[in-house]
């Protein structure tokens, strides 16, 4: 789902849309003593407000739908449609700081996320959308050489690297330990680098080496040129 709404001052965006807002702006506080908020009940709302503060007018729906910490019972009641022991989660909401968050997720360019070696439920709360069976996120797997996943350091990569917070294979001159890791070209002394002019590609499909190389050598061989 798509949208955006304002609610407890927070922007709710899903991760689709953008990255984060830029400035803090944390959620809503609890009533004391609880662990969520209600969200009223108004198949009539027109604006956030008119669904309580923890609460999202969606309009097209005609209902109202629980932002950060609103109370749930299940994925639907929630706007971003994760709802994790009767609460709903900030995944993939746009925020500006990690105490934006909730539940152990933090500020990314995509919004909430939860990264490698963070507790987890469901996939949709991983970055690398795997939970791992020990209730851990898995590490993100860079496959592309672009729009990679959601990341914050290194370790939140299988392979690649996290380049302006994306999980992606290493550019040119990037520190790579195998070929995996490269965008283009090999992994070379612990470097990704272009083949060199006149390298064989033995496979005509091979699509990391043919991003910077081009050419028949005969038959179904490639050249580097």
């Amino acid at each position: 789902m798509n949208g955006a709404a304002f609610i407890g001052g927070i922007l709710l965006l899903l991760a689709s849309c953008g990255g984060g807002a830029g400035s803090c702006h944390s959620p809503t506080p609890l009533p004391p003593g609880q662990t969520c908020g209600p969200v009223k009940n108004n198949p009539q709302c027109k604006t956030n407000s008119d669904c309580g503060p923890w609460g999202v007018c969606d309009i097209e729906a005609a209902r109202c739908a629980g932002g950060i910490n609103a109370c749930c019972t299940i994925s639907y009641d929630c706007w971003n449609g994760e709802c994790m022991n009767g609460v709903c989660s900030s995944t993939q909401l746009l925020c500006g700081c990690d105490s934006d968050c909730t539940l152990g997720a933090v500020c990314s360019q995509e919004g909430c996320i939860k990264v490698a070696g963070t507790p987890c439920s469901v996939e949709s709360e991983c970055s690398s959308r795997s939970c791992g069976a020990d209730g851990l996120c898995a590490c993100a797997p860079a496959n592309y050489p672009a729009n990679g996943p959601a990341c914050r350091s290194q370790s939140d990569c299988c392979n690649g690297a996290c380049v302006d917070g994306e999980c992606l294979r290493a550019r040119e001159g990037g520190a790579c330990k195998t070929d995996a890791d490269c965008a283009q070209g090999l992994c070379t002394a612990g470097a990704c680098r272009c083949l060199s002019a006149g390298t064989p590609i033995p496979t005509p499909m091979d699509v990391n080496n043919l991003y910077c190389c081009s050419g028949h050598a005969g038959g179904t061989s490639f050249t580097c040129e």
